[in-house]
């Protein structure tokens, strides 16, 4: 069983790649990113959308 530390770190490192993420998007796209670009990005990394519509819609 995990100890509390250690669930408590795993959470930090969630929410420094969730920063490093969005910079990295925010730099890609030349945009800030809104709900709406988060909405279309979710839709590629599950599955409907392709790389081409992603980039096209962009």
């Amino acid at each position: 069983m995990a100890t509390t530390a250690w669930r408590s770190r795993s959470i930090e490192v969630q929410g420094y790649c969730a920063v490093i993420a969005y910079l990295q998007i925010d730099v890609w796209t030349g945009r800030r990113l809104t709900k709406r670009i988060f909405g279309k990005i979710s839709y590629y990394f599950m599955g409907p959308a392709s790389e081409e519509e992603q980039i096209a819609r962009l």
